[in-house]
C-alpha cells in the first residue's frame, strides 16, 4: 500500500506540462517517482489520454527488466494527474553525462520491449533515461507524448530519437557514428549492430536493403535476425522473454559480449489503475434508491423555498437547485443530502471525486433526461452500469458509498 503522505520532495524536472518528482513516504520511508501532468496546462482530453495512456502501460508493459513499474495514478492538487512509479537511487542522463555499452543494450532492450508490446515511446530523451547506482538503466516516460500534447510519433521517431542519444551520450567510433548520420536505418537491430561492429551492417539477419520498408520480407528479417540475437522465443514470450537458446555468433572485428537477460522480475501483482478507489468492485445504484434519493432533496430544497417565497418557490428551486446539487457533489461527501442518506455517491468514470464544474455539468444535463419524457431516467433500470442518461453526457456513475 503507497503511503500517500510524502516528504523530501525534490523536483527532477519540469516543463509547462510535466513536472517530475522524487518523493519519499513518511511511514514506509519507500522512495518512488512522481510524474505529473500539470492540470492547468493540460485539456480534459489529454488528462483522459494521460490515464488511458498509463491503464495501458501497466497492462501490457509493466514489469519489464529496464522499464518502471507503476504503483498508481491518480489526481492530485489543483486538477494535477500523477502517476508513481518505482524508482532507483541514481540520476537522469542529462546529469550522468554518458552511455557505456551494457546502458546501450539494456536502452535498445528496453525500446524493442515496448515496440514488440506497440507501444511508441515517444519521448526518448536524455531526462527520460535514468542511470541507477547499480549501473542499470530506466526507461521513463513510455507513451505520455499523447497526453503532453505532442505532435503524433511513430516507431522510427524513437529510433531517430534513439541514434541522436547515442551520438551525444555514448562513447562511439568515428565509422559508427558515419554510419548512425548516414544509412537509412529502419530497425533497432540495426541500430545495435552499427553500435557494437563499428559501422560494418551483418549482411545475415539485418535489414540492410532486403525489400522495400514494410514488406513481409522486412518483417521477416528483422525477426530472423532478433531470433539469432536472442535465441528463439518461448511460446509463452510475451510473458518470459526470450530464452537464450542458441548462442548469438560473435560479430567479425568485435569484441564477444554477454546479451543482456530478458527475464521478467518477480514482483508482486498489480491493482489496476482504476482499483485506486476500489471501480473493480464498485456497487451501482439502481433506479428505485436514486429516485427516492431525489425525492429527499426535491423536499429540503422545496419546503423551505415554499415557506420562505411561496408560490415562487418552485422557481426559486430551479433556478438555484445547480448550486445545491454542484456544491454537495463536489464536496467531500459526493452527494447531495438525499443521495448520502441512502448511502450512494457520485464519482467520474475512473471513480474520482468530481469539480464543482463537473457535478454543475451533470446537473444540467439532467435537461436531456427530461425532455426524452423520463426515459433519459428510466434507463437506469436497463443501463449494466445503473447509468441514466446525463450520466452517459457527463460521464459519471452513481454508486455505493460503502
Amino acid at each position: 500500500m503507497l503511503d500517500l503522505e510524502m516528504q523530501n520532495k525534490m523536483t527532477l524536472y519540469s516543463d509547462p506540462k510535466l513536472r517530475v518528482y522524487q518523493l519519499q513516504g513518511n511511514q514506509d520511508k519507500k522512495t518512488v517517482m512522481m510524474r505529473t501532468l500539470l492540470g492547468e496546462n493540460a485539456t480534459d482530453q489529454q488528462i483522459d489520454d494521460w490515464f488511458e495512456t498509463y491503464d495501458n502501460y501497466q497492462l501490457t508493459v509493466t514489469n519489464y527488466k529496464y522499464l518502471p513499474r507503476v504503483i498508481s495514478v491518480n489526481y492530485g492538487e489543483e486538477e494535477d494527474v500523477y502517476s508513481v512509479l518505482e524508482y532507483e537511487e541514481g540520476s537522469s542522463l542529462t546529469q550522468h553525462g554518458q552511455l557505456g555499452k551494457e546502458h546501450v543494450e539494456q536502452l535498445v532492450d528496453a525500446l524493442d520491449h515496448l515496440h514488440r508490446k506497440g507501444v511508441v515511446h515517444g519521448s526518448v530523451t536524455p531526462d527520460n533515461i535514468w542511470v541507477t547506482q547499480k549501473d542499470r538503466i530506466v526507461l521513463y516516460g513510455a507513451g505520455e507524448w499523447k497526453a503532453l500534447g505532442r505532435p503524433v510519433q511513430t516507431f522510427m521517431q524513437d529510433i531517430n530519437s534513439l541514434i541522436a542519444v547515442l551520438l551525444d551520450y555514448a562513447v562511439v567510433s568515428d565509422s559508427a557514428a558515419r554510419a548512425l548520420n548516414q544509412k537509412k536505418i529502419t530497425s533497432l537491430g540495426q541500430v545495435s549492430d552499427i553500435f557494437l561492429n563499428g559501422g560494418d551492417v551483418k549482411t545475415k539477419g539485418s535489414l540492410v536493403e532486403k525489400s522495400t520498408k514494410g514488406s513481409l520480407v522486412e518483417k521477416e528479417a528483422e525477426q530472423e535476425f532478433l531470433y539469432e540475437k536472442r535465441g528463439k522465443p518461448s511460446n509463452s514470450r510475451q510473458e518470459q522473454g526470450y530464452r537464450e537458446e542458441t548462442q548469438r555468433e560473435t560479430p567479425r572485428n568485435s569484441v564477444p559480449r554477454q546479451e543482456p537477460r530478458a527475464e521478467q522480475r518477480t514482483l508482486p501483482k498489480q491493482q489496476n489503475v482504476y482499483d485506486i478507489h476500489g471501480m473493480q468492485h464498485a456497487t451501482y445504484i439502481g433506479f428505485w434508491r436514486r429516485f427516492f434519493a431525489y425525492f429527499i432533496d426535491g423536499l429540503i430544497l422545496g419546503i423551505p423555498a415554499s415557506i420562505l417565497f411561496g408560490d415562487g418557490g418552485n422557481t426559486v428551486v430551479f433556478l438555484l437547485g445547480w448550486i445545491y446539487f454542484g456544491a454537495m457533489e463536489s464536496s467531500g461527501m459526493q452527494a447531495t443530502l438525499g443521495k448520502r442518506m441512502l448511502g450512494m455517491k457520485v464519482v467520474d468514470k475512473r471513480g474520482y471525486r468530481l469539480s464543482f464544474g463537473h457535478a454543475v455539468g451533470r446537473h444540467f444535463a439532467k435537461i436531456l433526461s427530461y425532455i426524452t419524457l423520463l426515459i433519459g431516467f428510466l434507463i437506469v433500470g436497463f443501463d449494466q452500469k445503473k447509468r441514466a442518461l446525463h450520466d452517459h453526457v457527463a460521464g459519471t456513475l452513481v454508486i455505493s458509498n460503502k
